[in-house]
């Protein structure tokens, strides 16, 4: 049956609608090339400017930071603010995940990790710069979800304002905590049940009011800080999902509270968005169609593990 549901953590409505799944226009196919030269490969280190960060093993790079080279903004930037302006003052970073060619759920555990704390450095070295308020970490994997290169890799944006809909989304997560003395993340945790993945630091669940067919929110139960391995292991479980779906593209966001805030009334959190279908009108008019209800989705997880 189709429902409306009211997701807490985002502070909006989504249209569950499993009826409409099998409409002749649900799969679409993007027809795209990557660059026949791959500039993220060992060898070509020469196309990418100048290393922000690097991780050696055994006298050869495994994971490299630089930034990007059709950046948005840069520190090199005048920074400066008007009535309806502000300079392109800020960071946008390329993390070259791996050394290998490959894709994202054929990591090895030790490349997960890698990655997860190249994250947790380049968030922690910026936030000394008092001039950046926002930080955002994504991945972006295949043509659908927006990938212009095939090489495994993480883009970072750090920037001097903190868009207006995360403002309001973070005096909610602050007012609920000044309210109840607890995170918003921890009531969420208490109210979702879809659970497909725990540890003693993570819970990976399927959200009841997901946006995307088989999204999955990830949330760090004991605040910001982390440990890269627990978080590794949540996406060792994870690399199922190819042989439960096929294979398919998705964008990973992890979210992080405002650079320079201690965070005490927030949870570090992941949000895993597989692209299946695509996004029309009613998506830009202001509320999102889902055709995979996630108890759907919770019962294809069941059965692989059955």
């Amino acid at each position: 049956m189709n429902s409306l549901r009211y997701d807490l953590l985002r502070d909006e409505y989504v249209i569950i609608a499993p009826n409409r799944l099998h409409r002749p226009d649900m799969v679409y196919e993007i027809k795209t090339k990557y660059p026949k030269i791959c500039p993220f490969c060992p060898g070509n280190e020469n196309m990418s400017e100048k290393e922000i960060l690097r991780f050696n093993e055994y006298g050869k790079w495994v994971l490299r930071v630089v930034p990007n080279k059709f950046r948005s903004l840069a520190i090199e930037n005048p920074y400066y603010f008007k009535e309806y302006e502000a300079g392109a003052y800020g960071a946008h970073e390329v993390i070259i995940d791996t050394n290998r060619h490959i894709k994202f759920f054929e990591f090895e555990k030790k490349e997960f990790i890698n990655l997860f704390k190249a994250i947790k450095l380049r968030y922690n070295d910026l936030k000394n710069d008092v001039k950046l308020k926002h930080f955002i970490c994504f991945k972006n994997e295949g043509i659908k979800a927006g990938a212009t290169q095939s090489h495994p890799h993480t883009q970072i944006l750090a920037l001097p304002i903190i868009p207006i809909f995360k403002i309001k989304e973070f005096d909610r997560y602050r007012a609920f905590f000044e309210e109840n003395g607890k995170t918003i993340f921890k009531k969420y945790l208490e109210i979702e049940d879809l659970v497909i993945f725990e540890n003693d630091e993570f819970t990976a669940l399927l959200p009841k009011a997901s946006k995307f067919a088989f999204e999955i929110r990830i949330i760090n139960k004991k605040g910001i800080d982390f440990s890269e391995e627990k978080l590794a292991e949540v996406f060792e479980f994870l690399k199922i999902m190819p042989k439960i779906i096929g294979e398919f593209d998705f964008n990973i966001i992890f979210n992080f509270p405002p650079l320079g805030e201690n965070g005490e009334w927030f949870n570090f959190n992941i949000e895993f968005i597989p692209r299946l279908f695509g996004i029309a009108g009613g998506e830009f008019g202001g509320i999102y169609t889902n055709v995979v209800a996630p108890e759907m989705a919770k019962k294809a997880f069941d059965d692989f593990g059955n």
